[in-house]
């Protein structure tokens, strides 16, 4: 009697000393030896999320990073504190902050795709490929994948490769637009102009509200010398996506072959109020400017 009570109590105690052990006894912070209970944890999450919601991201961050500090191997707190970054635009954090979560986590893929494009908004483009290369590395056949690594080398202008890429993303047989409009743009940066019109006019046809395209057909139909057919695609985006500065700088290079110089100016200056550290534009503006006195 007393050795099946042994038996039977021996577990018991094991599983109250786990229960006391990690679930009751406070954990201590590696930094600043700061104790959190599993009940402050909980609460502290609960209201970091909460102040995520209401857009008070730099409180948010604080208490995600002080979770993170306690439990430095959490990949929890690093997803949160990489999202909470990329809201405030710190996207060099971001980066660092996935690229820790794909060390630490079991399911390293879900870093993807931001991990890249925290990279591509600090304009470190290398590391952009490196980081597309490996997300689609955990899963080849991942259509998301598949095409950031894709446009991540239409971006370094590999555009053989990135072509490859996005043939293999619409072979995949998904309704995956990107994937055909990106593979538009690349024949069309290969002068490819007909296989280009092939590829895009369906999808504008499907949808004629998608502004990259109309941006896409837009440039083919320039390309083609149709500058009456391409105008209205163009300022059709433009009234679309008004802060998508790609528009205003092909709608005032259009106006400039039709020698609009007052209306390239103009459009110009919408594109440098929407990018004001386009050098290249800034200058051919202030010549344009020059011409007209």
């Amino acid at each position: 009697m007393n050795s099946q009570a042994t038996r039977i109590g021996l577990p018991l105690a094991i599983l109250l000393a786990f229960y006391f052990g990690v679930y009751r006894l406070p954990i201590k912070s590696g930094a600043d030896q700061t104790i959190l209970t599993v009940e402050q944890s909980r609460q502290m999450l609960d209201e970091s999320r909460i102040r995520m919601r209401q857009g008070d991201y730099e409180t948010a961050f604080k208490l995600t990073e002080r979770l993170h500090t306690a439990y430095p191997n959490s990949h929890v707190y690093l997803e949160q504190l990489a999202t909470i970054s990329n809201r405030m635009k710190r996207y060099r954090e971001e980066a660092e902050y996935w690229e820790e979560f794909m060390r630490d986590s079991p399911t390293p893929a879900e870093a993807c795709p931001q991990l890249g494009e925290a990279y591509r908004r600090q304009g470190k483009n290398n590391e952009m490929v490196d980081a597309c290369e490996r997300c689609l590395a955990l899963d080849p056949k991942n259509a998301d994948s598949i095409f950031f690594l894709a446009r991540a080398y239409e971006i370094t202008s590999q555009l053989d490769k990135a072509g490859e890429l996005y043939e293999r993303g619409i072979a995949l047989g998904q309704e995956y637009t990107d994937q055909t409009i990106g593979l538009a743009r690349v024949r069309l940066r290969q002068g490819n102009v007909a296989k280009a019109e092939k590829l895009i006019t369906p999808v504008v046809e499907k949808q004629p509200d998608n502004v990259d395209a109309l941006l896409v057909i837009g440039l083919v139909l320039r390309r083609e010398g149709r500058p009456a057919e391409a105008k209205q695609y163009l300022e059709r985006g433009a009234r679309l996506a008004p802060q998508y500065t790609d528009y205003f700088v092909v709608l005032g290079g259009l106006a400039e072959e039709e020698g609009r110089v007052n209306q390239a100016i103009r459009y110009y200056d919408q594109a440098l109020q929407l990018d004001p550290a386009d050098q290249v534009l800034a200058k051919r503006r202030a010549q344009l400017q020059g011409g007209t006195r």
